[in-house]
């Protein structure tokens, strides 16, 4: 949609420029003659190691540097500008040179820098600046903790950490909690942020980068002889977030079924069919059933395992899927599945690979071996080719070929460091790389087999470059608990970071998957907030957990399933909002699911906000994260935002107590917005205009609601129109509103729209409304509570088209 930035038309960026001091060293970069970087002799070095230690727990490296020599860059042995271009030689003595430094302008606003260390057998840099003490950074990938003011992080793509249970509140002192490295572990970490000082920039490094935090200063060990580095200044964040995507990448459109709800189901082909037939028959809208074990799976009653990972289908758990396959097609499902790079050893799978050297060796030539969960695996070598061939004709083609329409490409972060691949390569070169080679192996393949684009795959690890390789990204194995370490309170800033990173299509796995050591199976309670947000991702998904047989879940008692059929309507009901959001992502690099700075950049209280967040810029979201909360202060922005269940107005800026039982999300459209929603078919059988209220899928099947019969109908939720703009939607539908009907002469005639028959869904405060059929060209004056809509078609299809006043 494009209404959906305060200003409309952005200022050109202020100008980036740079300046040097020779003695002390001081490289000052500023934007708008405004200092934003400050780059000393404490920040800018070259160093040595001798050997780095490295100890693997269970699924994570710990770094350890011996003989360590750092030379900071005390002088200015050369400042030379040729053309447009400034070359430094800097030297740790004054007349030798150690660093060089290219800074490049791609344009006034879009400063590049290429640094490389010139002092033989040093193969690393240091980099860094200072700030002013009151500049706040946001981004560095997928984070489960903003960014403290006092930190250290590093881009080694591993497993997330894991929180302690009931322990965890009590261990946080010690710094390794959640175990073993502390919050700031990720499988998706990058070097790109953007700053409350006007800038975005990041590090192009497939190595580890090591951040340093502290207040004013950001300090980097690159851990390569070379790097280039960007800032761009921005005059709006959205501005900064379509500068910087347009260079790393942006994701492709994803297809519509992707914003209706995904269901799991693991035990078996009956499970599968047993599931699609109640989801149909209550009427709850999915779109996808997701059967991860279709390899085979075992359980008991404390604990579902996944065994093994051999990629090949488990006939005695689904003997008929091709049957099952087409069933699932026929009534409106897609089917998915899962894969990894890892293969159980000695399954047929993997003595074929081990055979034709498609695995990843160790430094003695010999398959290296990943532990998962006590089980031995090899790791697909993707570095070349032949590997990448032989995966998609002997893994995925099969599975295709079964009718699966997608899967989770999961893993991608276990490639070892002592690991030498076909390419030459080492793991401590490859190990960042691994995660952009798994997915572009899913993304060639369904782009040759399928190239309208019918498909989708979901990963969890990612570096820099990935964000135009991710279909759509989850958050990984959450606890199944409410704690900050790695529980509920972790999910926002998990989707807020990935979002601002480049990932739009994001999703969490409801009521969390781990469950092991003092970390108890999944609550009513946890069950239900836990809902409640996942609704309000992107991407809404169940999942059963490893405590599948103790977990609470939608089917367990008949208030659960009243609330997760509530709420997956209400995610099915905003999928023309969130295609919409979509279709700007891959167009212009802007999350679906934004932080609230990027509409509110000159309040100090959005930078710092980590539990609420905004849906494009009509909804803000405020989930409940704390056991046994029945209110939650909640910050409201500027202007008007009406409670989407009770209809009270709150006015911004400023917190204030909302009530929050156990069945509400705090939930609030802005005044002055036109939400777009489906309301499910019309009765044609009727002479009056009667909408059904709801949508069962967004893929085609003969006899319930698709896509294409929803999007013949949609509905504006709207207050009054302040001032012109205009509406764009993911089919090519531009709207614009007015209140001014006296430029319009050709009004078409409505009709009256009562309230559709399910609608609790909907805010309480929609009533009856009214509806015109319009084609492009065409406009209808439609008369809210207080002051009159104009809606004109300036393009799209020919549809009917309902108003309902707030």
């Amino acid at each position: 949609m494009s209404a959906i930035t305060p200003r409309s038309n952005p200022r050109r960026p202020p100008p980036i420029t740079v300046s040097v001091v020779p003695h002390p060293l001081r490289i000052t970069i500023s934007r708008g003659g405004q200092a934003v970087m400050r780059w000393t002799a404490s920040t800018l070095s070259v160093a040595r190691v001798a050997h780095v230690r490295v100890h693997h727990l269970i699924a994570w490296d710990f770094f350890r540097d011996h003989n360590l020599q750092r030379l900071p860059m005390r002088y200015v042995v050369s400042d030379r500008t040729i053309g447009e271009d400034r070359f430094l030689e800097l030297g740790y003595a004054p007349f030798r040179v150690d660093l060089c430094i290219h800074f490049h302008w791609d344009a006034s606003h879009h400063l590049t820098w290429h640094m490389t260390g010139c002092r033989p057998g040093f193969q690393r840099l240091g980099w860094g600046f200072e700030s002013n003490g009151q500049e706040i950074l946001q981004g560095f990938g997928q984070r489960s903790h903003p960014i403290a003011s006092k930190a250290r992080f590093d881009t080694w793509v591993e497993e997330g950490a894991v929180g302690l249970g009931p322990l965890s509140p009590w261990l946080r002192w010690t710094g390794r909690v959640p175990i073993p490295k502390g919050g700031y572990t990720s499988p998706a970490p990058l070097s790109w942020w953007i700053s409350n000082q006007g800038y975005v920039a990041w590090l192009e490094a497939d190595s580890m980068v090591r951040f340093h935090r502290r207040r004013a200063s950001l300090y980097a060990s690159i851990w390569q002889p070379s790097t280039r580095g960007h800032i761009i200044s921005y005059d709006h964040p959205l501005q900064g977030l379509t500068q910087s995507s347009a260079i790393i990448g942006r994701p492709n459109l994803v297809p519509p079924w992707v914003f209706s709800p995904w269901n799991d189901s693991v035990g078996g082909e009956d499970h599968v069919r047993t599931l699609a037939q109640f989801l149909r028959s209550q009427r709850i809208p999915s779109s996808a059933i997701w059967a991860e074990d279709w390899t085979g799976s075992q359980q008991n009653h404390r604990r579902f395992w996944m065994r093994p990972l051999s990629h090949q289908l488990n006939r005695d758990q689904y003997p008929g899927i091709e049957a099952l396959s087409e069933d699932l097609h026929r009534q409106g499902f897609r089917l998915l599945g899962y894969f990894c790079p890892e293969i159980t050893r000695h399954s047929p799978l993997y003595e074929e690979a081990r055979k034709y050297k498609h695995l990843v060796l160790d430094d003695q030539g010999c398959p290296v071996t990943i532990n998962i969960l006590g089980v031995a695996h090899g790791e697909l070598d993707l570095s070349q080719e032949r590997t990448r061939a032989w995966v998609k004709e002997r893994l995925l083609k099969p599975a295709l070929t079964l009718g699966f329409d997608g899967w989770m490409a999961d893993f991608g972060e276990y490639l070892p460091v002592h690991s030498r691949l076909a390419d030459g390569s080492s793991g401590w070169e490859s190990h960042n790389r691994y995660p952009r080679w798994w997915q572009a192996l899913h993304q060639q393949f369904w782009q040759q087999e399928r190239p309208d684009g019918d498909f989708v795959y979901f990963t969890r690890s990612a570096s820099l470059g990935s964000q135009s390789r991710v279909s759509v990204m989850w958050g990984g194995d959450s606890d199944t608990d409410w704690d900050t370490a790695d529980g509920l309170a972790s999910v926002v800033p998990q989707l807020l970071s990935a979002s601002l990173s480049g990932f739009p299509y994001w999703g969490t796995d409801i009521a969390g998957y781990m469950s092991f050591g003092l970390t108890q199976p999944a609550s009513k309670e946890l069950f239900c907030r836990w809902l409640q947000l996942g609704a309000l991702c992107p991407v809404m998904r169940t999942h059963h957990g490893t405590a599948r047989p103790r977990n609470w879940h939608f089917q367990k008692d008949a208030e659960t399933l009243a609330l997760y059929t509530r709420y997956a309507r209400l995610h099915a009901a905003l999928g023309p909002y969130w295609y919409a959001l979509a279709r700007k992502a891959s167009q212009a690099g802007w999350p679906i699911a934004r932080a609230l700075f990027l509409h509110y950049p000159d309040q100090d209280q959005a930078w710092s906000l980590k539990n609420q967040f905004l849906i494009g810029s009509d909804l803000l979201v405020a989930p409940v994260v704390e056991p046994h909360a029945v209110k939650k202060r909640v910050w409201i922005p500027p202007g008007g935002w009406r409670h989407w269940w009770q209809g009270t107005l709150f006015y911004g800026p400023g917190f204030t107590e909302i009530d929050a039982p156990l069945a509400e999300l705090p939930l609030f459209i802005r005044q002055g917005a036109a939400l777009p929603l489906f309301e499910g078919a019309r009765d044609q059988s009727r002479a009056d205009f009667q909408l059904d209220g709801l949508v069962d899928t967004f893929t085609t099947a003969e006899g319930l609601t698709d896509w294409n019969v929803s999007n013949q109908t949609l509905t504006l939720l709207a207050t009054e129109v302040n001032e012109p703009h205009e509406l764009s939607f993911g089919d090519g539908t531009i709207l614009r509103l007015s209140a001014d009907s006296k430029a319009t002469p050709v009004l078409v005639p409505l009709q009256s729209a009562p309230a559709a028959l399910a609608h609790d869904h909907l805010p309480s405060v929609a009533g009856p409304g009214y509806a015109a059929f319009l084609s492009p060209g065409q406009s209808a004056a439609f008369p809210p509570s207080r002051h009159p809509i104009t809606l004109s078609v300036l393009s799209g299809p020919a549809r009917w088209y309902v108003v309902r006043s707030l």
